[in-house]
């Protein structure tokens, strides 16, 4: 009995032991975080910024970081099938660019390779704190998804052997993401005889009725034009059609610049407010632009079909003109029905 009593205590003693040793736990990096400048799969010249507490310990020469694509858990297999692009052993972009907390560490030129960064220094006790591990020059995984690092912190100076201390980060990459947009060119160009406000929806007619035409009274009316665009130049306007008329007879148009003139046959326009007569307005609105010079004369009217009546240089929002008629006959002038259609034509330069 005395002999299997014996043996009964050795198996628990050694029963202890093992329990003991099976589950001994590795000290874990709180607060871990990675930083990036870019995100986007394949990206180049990409800096990682690493954060994470260290234990107090006695002895701590390297730390490791190692990329997987299965799981962040130290001590698994490790999945290293998105290569990254910062194998030391084969050209020296890799680089640590800052150090906070544990520093003097550089880049372990044979431990490190396209998945696996370590640092090394001279031995070296830590204290309790956070650190910080900037690397840049690093090409991401050209594969899209969740990635993940292990960090383990070495009392050797080649990180092999056992982690004093580790923990695992998880982040992403992305696939570029590319944004295309169009702003279509466009024009807006509205006539009527009156228009509310800038609304070309709004428009009334497009006929002017002048009355009766008589050598001692000038006949007036006038109509707007609304015009807008995106045109890097701008736009023109131009008038086309003919003077009045009344079969062969006609009603001169003004070739040039001139006043309104009770007793003469004359037809003219501007794009001005005039006193003589009482008719139009100045171009209003929120957008850009002016009438062309020789219809930019208050109280002095000309027609010349073809001719250029307004521009701007640049992109435009809504600007209305008013174009001011004045129609004045002689004595003599034939009788009859007199008409006339002009024509505004607006063109955008892109």
């Amino acid at each position: 009995m005395r002999s299997l009593l014996q043996l009964y205590l050795v198996v628990i003693s050694f029963l202890l032991v093992c329990s003991a040793n099976i589950y001994a736990q590795i000290t874990p990096l709180p607060n871990r975080s990675l930083q990036m400048t870019s995100s986007v799969v394949s990206a180049s010249g990409v800096r990682y910024s690493f954060n994470f507490n260290v234990p107090a310990a006695p002895n701590v020469q390297s730390i490791e970081f190692e990329f997987c694509d299965n799981n962040p858990f130290p001590g698994q297999f490790c999945d290293e099938s998105s290569n990254y692009g910062f194998d030391t052993r084969h050209d020296n972009d890799l680089t640590i660019i800052n150090q906070t907390g544990e520093t003097g560490f550089s880049i372990h030129p044979t431990s490190s390779n396209e998945n696996r960064i370590v640092l090394t220094r001279s031995a070296s006790p830590t204290v309790s704190q956070p650190v910080g591990y900037e690397f840049e020059n690093i090409i991401n995984s050209s594969v899209a998804g969740t990635h993940y690092v292990r960090v383990g912190i070495y009392s050797s100076n080649d990180a092999t052997g056992t982690r004093v201390a580790e923990g695992g980060i998880a982040y992403s990459l992305n696939e570029r993401i590319t944004l295309s947009s169009e702003v279509p060119p466009y024009l807006i160009f509205c006539t009527s005889t009156r228009f509310s406000g800038n609304d070309c929806n709004s428009g009334e007619g497009n006929y002017i009725n002048f009355g009766i035409l008589k050598s001692d009274n000038t006949s007036y009316s006038q109509s707007e034009m609304i015009v807008g665009t995106n045109a890097e130049s701008g736009y023109t306007i131009s008038v086309h059609g003919t003077t009045l008329t009344s079969g062969n007879n006609t009603i001169a148009n003004l070739s040039s610049r001139q006043t309104s003139l009770k007793g003469i046959s004359q037809y003219g326009m501007n794009l001005r407010a005039n006193s003589s007569p009482t008719v139009g307005a100045e171009p209003s609105g929120p957008g850009a632009g002016s009438p062309s010079a020789e219809y930019s004369v208050a109280n002095q009217y000309k027609f010349v079909p073809g001719d250029t009546i307004a521009t701007h240089n640049y992109t435009s929002d809504y600007r209305k003109f008013t174009a001011s008629h004045v129609v004045n006959v002689a004595a003599g002038q034939a009788p009859g029905r007199y008409a006339a259609t002009i024509t505004y034509i607006c063109l955008a330069t892109y």
